[in-house]
């Protein structure tokens, strides 16, 4: 599978949900985050 090229950096993201009390971050789920937060960013244009 190739990967998916985001607007948003990966590890700010891991960080930010680690910080904010997950103990174990998926890769998926950041990049579940990363795209929820690309199509927020696109619908607010």
């Amino acid at each position: 599978m190739a990967k998916k090229k985001h607007s948003f950096a990966w590890s700010p993201i891991r960080r930010l949900m680690k910080q904010q009390g997950a103990s174990i971050v998926a890769r998926n789920a950041v990049d579940l985050l990363i795209d929820h937060l690309e199509k927020t960013a696109i619908g607010l244009t």
